[in-house]
């Protein structure tokens, strides 16, 4: 079984506007390239920002010693903190509470963050997902067949 790469999305993307399929992104300069890698881009962060079994962790953030600031894991798109008061959200790279409108935080809290993951990193199957659904996004925007 093959395996799907940037170059599968991207030729599945042209298939749909009737080009032949490439043997490289590298120094191609066909038209559609940008805007079939920018529909999987923009698939791949719109699909990963749901929890799937393979995006989600559970841990506790610690808040840094001096600035009383939590820090996000830089791969964080989203989180749910486990304290179930819903006051607990992702403002940029940090955790805020809305109750308190404050950054600062004196006691570690437990989340649960769903991260991004590099397209090549992804299970086979999640990834015929996300090219599926960037192939739908570049037919919606070239008014593909």
């Amino acid at each position: 079984m093959g395996n799907i790469t940037k170059l599968t999305v991207v030729n599945e993307c042209l298939k749909t506007m009737g080009e032949v399929p490439l043997n490289t992104l590298v120094n191609e300069d066909h038209p559609y390239i940008a805007a079939a890698l920018s529909s999987l881009d923009l698939a791949l962060i719109r699909e990963l920002s749901l929890p799937w079994w393979f995006n989600t962790e559970y841990c506790t953030l610690h808040p840094d010693s001096i600035t009383k600031k939590i820090v996000l894991p830089q791969n964080c798109l989203d989180i749910d903190p486990r304290s179930g008061t819903g006051y607990l959200v992702a403002r940029g790279r940090y955790l805020f509470d809305r109750m308190k409108q404050s950054y600062e935080f004196d006691k570690p809290e437990e989340v649960r963050y769903t991260s991004f993951i590099e397209f090549d990193d992804l299970p086979m199957l999640f990834k015929m997902y996300v090219m599926y659904s960037a192939v739908l996004d570049f037919c919606s925007s070239f008014d593909a067949d």
